[in-house]
This record gives C-alpha cells, sequence and structure tokens, in this order.
C-alpha cells in the first residue's frame, strides 16, 4: 500500500487482505492512466530520502529501476490489462 502527500510518500511492507497477508511491494510511476513514466535518467541524478529506521533486523530494504514497456506490454490479446494494472513487470520471480 503506497499513500503519498505533498510532504512524501510512504510504502508498507505488508498488506492485509480478508484472505491473506502479503508481504513485500513494488511501487510504479505512471504517467497518466494507461503508461508507466518512462525516466531519462542517463546522465542525469536521481536522489531520494528512505527512512529505514522502523526496518527489523534481516529485512532487506532496496530501490532499484527496471526497464518496462509504457504500456506494460499491453497487447490486446494475451495481456488486456496494460499499465494500469501493474503489468509488464519482470523480474528472476517471475
Amino acid at each position: 500500500t503506497a499513500d503519498s502527500s505533498n510532504a512524501g510518500m510512504s510504502l508498507k511492507f505488508a498488506t492485509k487482505g480478508a484472505y491473506s497477508t502479503n508481504y513485500g511491494s513494488r511501487l510504479y510511476v505512471m504517467d497518466g492512466e494507461e503508461t508507466y513514466n518512462m525516466l531519462k535518467l542517463k546522465n542525469r541524478e536521481f536522489t531520494l530520502d528512505v527512512n529505514v529506521s522502523n526496518l527489523p533486523c534481516g529485512l532487506n530494504g532496496a530501490v532499484y529501476f527496471v526497464e518496462m514497456d509504457s504500456h506494460g506490454d499491453l497487447d490486446g490479446q494475451g495481456n488486456t490489462a496494460g499499465a494500469k494494472y501493474g503489468t509488464g513487470y519482470c523480474d528472476a520471480q517471475c
């Protein structure tokens, strides 16, 4: 779960649902309702402050960028959801 305001953003590690608890979180930066924001970071600087004072021992807190299709691999056939629903991301777990 992510909460944002003018003062910053808060990302929760555990999200409790009606039937289970999900551990872990990801944040996708959108460029409107249907597309991801494609950051152009070559020869530029990206800075952020992260408060890790409440992370328990042994928990990995990491920030990283991955290349993704701006439409979340929306193709109208196999993937009809697209970026609006968080598709298009893949790492070693998929």
